[in-house]
């Protein structure tokens, strides 16, 4: 007898296939540059974000790729002789377009696949997969009930992303090699955004303390009559420890304002980029997510 529903997501959610019941994961690829050769690597299964800050703090340079179309099609051909009804949700188009396009141009040669257009990566992903997991479990998986949990996460969360290092970012073309110049030697901090904006940067600054002010800003324009007193979670997303960067200093001064902010003291969660963001932000970074009832 087949089970009734499972989900996919691919790896930029930042979790292994399987943590979470009937919640599977296809790897992005993230290719490393060998002198003139690519390596292409799974994300998560070839390649951890540990290995792959490292390698990056050596010089190494990086680039990220839709999914595999093999590997999707191994994981379809698998779970649709197990399940009768398998949901997709790739990275969000203004993320990666053709990562997302890849998922709907396999899934149209299958019966009861539906990909449905999310808006979150990373700790805002996993959130919505635990919703999806108490969803199934309750036995309530409809099309328009996961489309309610999909919206929710769309207009009630936010995550202003610090970016200290502007030296990945201009590796990647995400700002300009001038631009990048000027701003290393200004030692400018990047304020940007990854969730339904895309990465998209939203401020600038040479002053760690006029973060909170510029996060706020981006925050309460993202989600409409943001209430600070009706938060649901809070959560940090750090890369690694750095003096020069200032990382721990920016950590300390955004907690001490949104614990403020809020009026009682939350518990915050912790966790990291997933490879597949971080690649393109490098290993120095804070986000902090923000999730509305």
């Amino acid at each position: 007898m087949l089970k009734k529903h499972c989900f996919i997501f691919d790896s930029s959610i930042g979790v292994a296939s399987e943590k979470y019941p009937d919640v599977f994961v296809a790897p992005i690829i993230i290719n490393k540059k060998v002198k003139e050769d690519i390596v292409s690597l799974r994300d998560g299964a070839d390649i951890t974000i540990s290995e792959l800050s490292r390698m990056q703090l050596a010089g190494v340079d990086f680039s990220t790729a839709a999914a595999n179309p093999n590997d999707i099609m191994y994981l379809l051909d698998h779970l649709t002789k197990e399940y009768e009804n398998v949901w997709i949700f790739p990275i969000p188009k203004l993320l990666s377009e053709a990562a997302n396009n890849i998922f709907k141009l396999i899934a149209n040669d299958y019966e009861n696949v539906k990909v449905i257009d999310s808006y979150t990566v990373s700790l805002m992903s996993e959130w919505q997969a635990q919703d999806l997991v108490a969803l199934n479990k309750a036995k309530k998986v409809t099309e328009a009930n996961i489309l309610e949990i999909v919206n929710h996460y769309k207009e009630k969360m936010a995550a202003p992303l610090i970016v200290p290092d502007l030296s990945f970012l201009v590796k990647g073309g995400r700002i300009g090699k001038t631009k990048g110049f000027i701003g290393k030697l200004l030692k400018v901090i990047a304020v940007a955004s990854f969730d339904r904006e895309g990465v998209s940067f939203r401020d600038k600054t040479i002053d760690v303390s006029s973060l909170p002010k510029i996060c706020d800003k981006y925050l309460e324009t993202l989600i409409q009559g943001l209430d600070w007193n009706n938060i649901k979670r809070i959560a940090i997303l750090e890369g690694m420890p750095s003096a020069k960067f200032k990382t721990e200093q920016i950590k300390e001064i955004l907690n001490k304002h949104y614990e403020q902010k809020v009026g009682k003291k939350m518990k915050l969660e912790f966790s990291k980029l997933p490879a597949a963001i971080s690649v393109h932000t490098g290993p120095f970074y804070i986000a902090f997510v923000i999730e509305t009832n």
